[in-house]
């Protein structure tokens, strides 16, 4: 499924890979990339 997403789905916003991530590191990755997930 990862291939299917990565390979037919347009890169809109902001893409996070956080199988390896605590809930706490995930959520300072997504502050961190704020700018990149707005889609306008």
């Amino acid at each position: 499924m990862d291939a299917v997403l990565r390979t037919g789905t347009a890169r809109r916003g902001l893409w996070l890979d956080t199988s390896a991530q605590s809930p706490a590191e995930t959520v300072d990755a997504i502050v961190a990339g704020m700018g990149e997930a707005l889609v306008t």
